[in-house]
């Protein structure tokens, strides 16, 4: 590396490298916690918290935080008037409210980075420098405040126990790359903005159904959460992301990265249809009916819509396991239950277009008015439309899915087989991870939706939040189904 502009910065990105490269830096982080706990007669029980967190992230008058938390709970099982409700052996109450915070930006979040940057002095290229963001010396916290209250119970000797809990929290003080205006010079400025609300549930029932030689177990679980944005920047202008054409939006009232894009009716069977509503000029008999949403008589940017969320109506899981002299069987269900997915291979696949191969369901398109198809895939192109492959409904599919996620089969053996061998107990098992998954959704996995828009070495992603784009799929590999056979021993 050589054509180092000044002798500030040492290291290889400073200069033009004609291999290899370097990069440096650090961070700290100082913490203070207190605590108080107390308990009166093993009934009643108080946690009080108070952390004090320093992060060198954050601007010179703007690093510290202050994180407080109470919890209590009371323990009615214990209470004289519960002695004569014999079949409750626990039943506990508890509340908690806290303050946690959240630090995880850049390094140097809060002020102006130099990149280097070419120019041209006489006929020759030189190098220099240039400021790489906008500077937030404010730059603070992000602090999420929660509520929750929740209920224990153990009921008929404890073979049936119960778990629920309700809670409620407001995060403010969002970490957000803001777009800002142009003239800056800049897209995005890291900025507190905002404020999300979620809300939730979560229920988990143990039971043993069956004991003795016969036994029988069950955990069930299940939990939903709703999320909405209370209060965004300045004027509380929506936040409207795209990449690779998708595009989500979040707005004040919503939920947080609504998919967002034009929705489409069917497809246009003759031109006497496509004369009678509104559209795109140049639409041909065959291609897709788009809504105008706004109803101002024509098709524009502005007849975007709200076309789903990731966030399901509830999760939840099962597991049986069963178990008789040395054999145990054992199964479990997993499943996501409402939401929506965005396939971004549908811009590819969904449609015939050139040479690529294509979904199953796209040979049933739009041949002519005597032959329309499924109404749903519009006709072929070896160049579609600009409406064809903007972001629409066509792309979201329905998240449902239920899956096997695991099946084992044990047997340990009996232990007067083995009192002869070296072994104290020897179990033998096949586990199957993944078996079947049960689904409408036309790619291979709607779980594994693990889809980044600012990985590195992607481009022109630069402000985009790594979470905005939960739920956008774009061919992530399936989870695989292993079977393992395996011997536990114990000598």
């Amino acid at each position: 590396s050589g054509n180092f502009p000044n002798d500030l910065v040492p290291t290889l990105n400073a200069g033009t490298a004609s291999s290899g490269g370097s990069s440096a830096s650090e961070w700290s982080m100082l913490s203070y916690l207190a605590r108080v706990n107390y308990n009166y007669k093993q009934k009643y029980l108080l946690t009080a918290t108070l952390r004090r967190d320093g992060s060198s992230r954050f601007g010179q008058d703007t690093k510290w935080g202050y994180f407080p938390s109470i919890s209590a709970g009371w323990l009615l099982s214990s209470e004289e008037f519960m002695n004569a409700a014999g079949w409750i052996n626990l039943l506990k109450l508890r509340a908690s409210y806290g303050v946690a915070g959240n630090n995880q930006i850049p390094n140097y979040g809060p002020v102006s980075l130099l990149t280097t940057s070419n120019y041209v002095s006489g006929d020759q290229l030189a190098s220099g420098l240039a400021v790489d963001n906008l500077a937030n010396p404010e730059l603070q916290w992000e602090k999420t405040n929660q509520f929750n209250v929740g209920i224990d119970a153990g009921l008929w000797g404890n073979r049936v126990n119960i778990t629920a809990e309700f809670y409620r929290s407001i995060t403010q003080h969002l970490l957000l790359n803001v777009p800002v205006p142009d003239i800056t010079g800049f897209a995005t400025q890291l900025s507190n903005i905002g404020k999300v609300r979620n809300t939730g549930a979560e229920l988990s029932i143990q039971s043993k159904n069956l004991t003795g030689d016969f036994s029988w177990s069950t955990n069930l679980n299940l939990s939903f959460n709703r999320n909405k944005a209370l209060q965004l920047g300045p004027g509380n202008t929506p936040l409207i992301f795209t990449d690779y054409v998708v595009t989500v939006k979040t707005e004040v009232g919503q939920p947080i990265s609504n998919f967002y894009g034009y929705e489409f009716n069917g497809i246009y069977n003759d031109q006497a249809a496509i004369d009678a509503s509104p559209h795109v000029e140049g639409t041909r008999p065959g291609e897709p009916i788009v809504r105008d949403v706004n109803g101002d008589g024509k098709i524009d940017a502005d007849d975007r819509t709200t076309l789903g969320n990731a966030q399901p109506d509830f999760t939840g899981g099962l597991i049986n396991t069963f178990g008789y002299k040395g054999v145990e069987l054992s199964f479990m269900l997993q499943g996501n239950f409402g939401g929506q997915i965005v396939n971004q291979l549908t811009r590819y696949m969904g449609i015939w277009n050139g040479g690529r191969n294509a979904f199953a369901g796209a040979a049933n398109y739009w041949r002519s008015a005597e032959a329309p198809g499924d109404g749903v895939h519009f006709r072929p192109s070896i160049n579609p439309t600009s409406m064809e492959q903007s972001f629409s409904n066509y792309w979201v599919e329905d998240g449902t899915y239920v899956r096997i996620k695991n099946i084992m089969l044990a047997y340990r053996l009996p232990e007067r087989w083995l009192r002869k061998g070296p072994f104290k107990s020897l179990r033998l098992y096949v586990n199957a991870e993944n078996v079947y998954l049960f689904s409408d959704y036309k790619n291979f996995d709607p779980e594994n939706t693990t889809y980044r828009p600012n990985e590195p070495g992607q481009s022109g992603n630069e402000g985009i939040p790594s979470g905005a784009f939960v739920g956008v799929d774009y061919g992530s590999y399936p989870i695989p189904r292993t079977i393992t056979f395996g011997v536990n021993a114990a000598f």
